[in-house]
């Protein structure tokens, strides 16, 4: 700990000096006049100022691409490697301490996204994290923070056994939101940042597209292509008027929450008998995930990432697959592969359906 100037504090108390006592006067007498006695010069009693010292500690951590959104640095199936690794740390990004105000210090992270403050004042304060200037490919837009782990034990559904998971807790924030902390002593804080926090696992190969092109008998999907997708082979394309990506699964493969939030429909999702478990996250948009054979969670349950929500089927279509579907605040469709939400509607928020590029 480094010491600092000291603050000195000065308290002064002034001395008084007591008023003479008054003659009592008959009262068949005039009141006398008197003069009133000028302060004499009595000594006061002064403090003496003391030097007060701040305490000042150090924050340290490492700043990490949270490719599992587990919100811990952990060993994960990350950028396309064929065994699981430590997350990476991400270098190049500035870390601010107490950034919206005139006294904001900000340091760079190093080559393995690690940083520290090292004269920290003792209270309460806010970090704010940018992403690497200049490089948009590489843009990061979540924070993910730990809130420990839950256990789920194994329990039964119409005579299906859903196995035991165990896991993180995590909540979700907009990178433009500041990481409030309270300095009380030397601190480690490692911070868990993604790109995009809605995926699919295990990877199930997608039949079919959002369609972008809202006119009648017209397809598009995010990448331009305007073919049409054929079932059961996979084609790049879409059907039209799909408001949603099309997953291919087998009846009875494990469907899993994108994100958490909490269970707003587990059920019925139309007249055709679709079952689907509909979440809703952060800022209101939500998650559909339907044809499903078996719904394994209830409405108004809280679900976290990667949690087992159903099974896959074919209810209310023809085949087996996963209809994944994407909704806004304000109940309009979304692409889930589109990089950036429309700035006037949505602009806190960034869709795909990986955590990567």
């Amino acid at each position: 700990m480094k010491p600092i100037q000291p603050l000195l504090i000065a308290l002064i108390i002034v001395g008084c000096t007591a008023v003479p006592d008054m003659p009592i006067s008959s009262p068949t007498e005039p009141f006398p006049a008197t003069q009133t006695p000028r302060p004499g010069n009595t000594p006061t009693d002064t403090l003496v100022p003391t030097a007060t010292s701040i305490p000042l500690y150090r924050l340290s951590g490492t700043v990490f691409f949270d490719c599992n959104g587990s919100g811990e640095q952990d060993l994960a199936y990350c950028l396309d490697n064929e065994e699981p690794l430590e997350e990476p740390g991400i270098a190049g990004i500035q870390i601010c301490m107490d950034g919206q105000s005139a006294l904001a210090i900000c340091v760079p992270t190093g080559g393995d996204g690690d940083y520290s403050f090292d004269t920290v004042p003792l209270g309460g304060h806010s970090l704010f994290v940018e992403g690497p200037s200049g490089d948009p490919a590489s843009e990061y837009r979540y924070i993910n923070v730990f809130n420990g782990s839950i256990d789920i034990n194994t329990y039964d559904v119409e005579g299906v056994q859903v196995p035991a998971q165990r896991l993180a807790a995590t909540e979700i924030r907009s990178l433009r939101d500041p990481i409030p902390i309270n300095i009380v002593e030397d601190m480690a804080l490692d911070i868990a940042i993604m790109q995009g926090w809605l995926s699919i696992e295990p990877d199930y190969p997608i039949y079919s597209y959002f369609d972008l092109d809202d006119r009648s008998g017209n397809v598009r999907n995010y990448q331009g292509d305007t073919g049409i997708a054929l079932f059961p082979k996979y084609r790049p394309g879409t059907f039209d008027q799909h408001t949603g990506i099309d997953f291919e699964c087998n009846t009875g493969d494990p469907v899993f929450a994108p994100g958490p939030g909490s269970v707003i429909l587990s059920g019925p999702a139309n007249d055709l008998g679709a079952l689907a478990v509909e979440i809703l996250h952060h800022s209101g948009f939500t998650s559909h995930s339907g044809h499903l054979s078996l719904t394994l969670v209830d409405s108004g349950e809280a679900v976290q990432r990667g949690q087992l929500i159903g099974l896959c089927g074919q209810t209310g279509t023809e085949w087996s697959h996963i209809h994944f579907q994407l909704g806004n605040r304000h109940g309009q469709p979304l692409d889930p592969f589109q990089d950036v939400v429309d700035p006037a509607t949505d602009s806190d928020n960034h869709w795909i359906v990986y955590n990567k590029p």
